[in-house]
């Protein structure tokens, strides 16, 4: 009985070791690029605003389609330029949201690219640091990426550092974020580890 035990443990571990395997991953990164310098950062703290902060590049890998990265275009300045996407976020409001349009995924028209809300975030005069929470992405880019229109994602480490000059514009943004699995397809994969686990445990009574 001991050695039954035993191995349907060793079964259940194996299965769920493996869980994250199934999942592919994609990962969305939203940055800075050569933008420069720009946007406004007011600190309230705990709180922080962030309005116009320029977000000139996106990092796709994992996807089925679309890896690479890309130019963000919109109506956003930098210190080096115009014509960059925007990022614009507000914690005390708990929302947090990236607009413009992505050419090289044929999205040509600015549209609002990300939307999400704040579960925990650090602010300073030195900028937001680690502040993740879940979001959602514009229909446009996940038909691009060949992902479901309802696939959730989720954002960690979400971070942005101000000019030691000013602290009131930001010099650096990453909005880095990821797919979080399907809980329909966990279930599936956890019933199956079950199921496995009974049909060996009548295979030992035969």
């Amino acid at each position: 009985m001991r050695y039954t035990k035993v191995v349907i443990m060793v079964v259940a571990s194996c299965f769920l070791v493996a869980l994250p395997a199934f999942a592919d991953i994609v990962t969305i990164d939203f940055g800075t690029g050569s933008a420069g310098t720009g946007g406004t950062f007011t600190l309230n703290s705990p709180n922080a605003t962030g309005t116009g902060i320029p977000i000139q590049t996106v990092t796709i890998s994992g996807a089925l389609t679309g890896d690479g990265t890309y130019n963000v275009a919109g109506s956003c300045t930098g210190s080096n330029g115009s014509g960059f996407g925007c990022l614009n976020f507000d914690t005390l409001n708990n929302r947090v949201q990236i607009t413009g349009d992505i050419p090289g995924l044929s999205i040509f028209t600015s549209e609002l690219l990300l939307k999400g809300t704040f579960v925990s975030w650090n602010a300073s005069v030195n900028g937001l640091m680690d502040a993740t929470g879940p979001d959602t992405k514009a229909t446009n880019l996940l038909t691009a990426l060949s992902l479901p229109t309802n696939q959730p994602f989720a954002y960690f480490g979400f971070s942005l550092t101000t000019s030691p000059i000013s602290h009131n514009s930001i010099i650096s943004t990453d909005f880095r974020n990821t797919t979080v699995p399907d809980g329909g397809f966990t279930l599936m994969l956890l019933g199956g580890v079950f199921v496995s686990i009974e049909a060996f445990r009548r295979k030992l009574r035969l």
